[in-house]
């Protein structure tokens, strides 16, 4: 949940994209409050002293002030190393649930949670 009460376009949240609602381009989203939630659930395929593989499954969910909506679902993958201090990858592919939005594949480095 955020929320300012400053009305000028510099103090408004920008959201969606890779750190909010995957499967929405970047900034797609203007508002001075919004709720956003984030489930995602990770599953270890290979774990070695160096590096961890996991697979993951999604969801992003966004409501804004004036009640509308952005939700997404997904997979991807994270590369995680536990010798390199703050490493990490992923590849998410994400597919939106509003009508006539199309699918995205994100590329990021580090986590966002």
């Amino acid at each position: 949940l955020a929320h300012t009460s400053a009305q000028k376009i510099q103090y408004k949240y920008f959201i969606g994209g890779l750190s909010h609602v995957r499967g929405y381009y970047n900034n797609q989203f203007q508002d001075h409050t919004f709720l956003q939630a984030n489930l995602e659930y990770r599953i270890p395929s290979y774990d070695r002293s160096w590096v961890t593989l996991q697979h993951a499954v999604f969801s992003d969910n966004l409501l804004l002030s004036d009640l509308s909506t952005a939700q997404s679902v997904g997979t991807g993958i994270r590369i995680n190393s536990r010798r390199i201090a703050n490493f990490g990858m992923r590849i998410d592919y994400a597919m939106s649930l509003s009508q006539g939005a199309k699918s995205k594949i994100n590329f990021g480095i580090s986590q966002f949670f």
